[in-house]
């Protein structure tokens, strides 16, 4: 049953499956906005690199927040409308990998600013950011995915 796509056709259905799409719209609009335009945009026109880092990292806390919140409502839509395990799980996915940037990234790399000049700190800091961009782009890549899942949901089903 959890990989049964529901035909979408009363109006609630109808609208739930529209509000996935907008969400998920704006929730990847939003992070490919900060990753191509806002981040490398700070970190050209900013005084320093740590002033541009404060300036992503307020930004992304925004988003990592809000992304939580959209993941679990997603997953609340695909489980109401029967969109498959596959649209379930990267909602969930999606929304703890959120979660996790920001209760346990973040602070240890803000942590972690003011001793920058330590090599063995510098070096620390450069590993947690490199795991933060890549949950970011997972985050990303999977908000991407689940859009598709949730477009060939909508499609008439072929018959015959």
């Amino acid at each position: 049953m959890l990989f049964q796509n529901l035909p979408v056709s009363d109006p609630w259905c109808q609208r739930a499956a529209g509000l996935a799409l907008v969400l998920l719209g704006a929730w990847v609009g939003s992070l490919l906005l900060l990753g191509s335009v806002v981040a490398p945009a700070a970190f050209a026109v900013a005084p320093t690199s740590a002033e541009a880092g404060n300036l992503v990292g307020r930004v992304l806390a925004v988003l990592d927040w809000a992304g939580v919140i959209a993941g679990l409502i997603l997953a609340g839509i695909s489980a109401s409308l029967a969109r498959g395990a596959w649209s379930l799980s990267l909602a969930l996915l999606m929304s703890l990998a959120c979660l996790l940037s920001r209760l346990l990234l973040a602070p240890a790399i803000a942590a972690l600013r003011p001793f920058l000049q330590d090599p063995a700190v510098r070096a620390r800091f450069g590993l947690l950011h490199g795991v933060s961009v890549g949950v970011f782009g997972a985050v990303t890549l999977a908000g991407l995915a689940l859009i598709v899942l949730h477009l060939r949901a909508r499609e008439p089903k072929k018959t015959g």
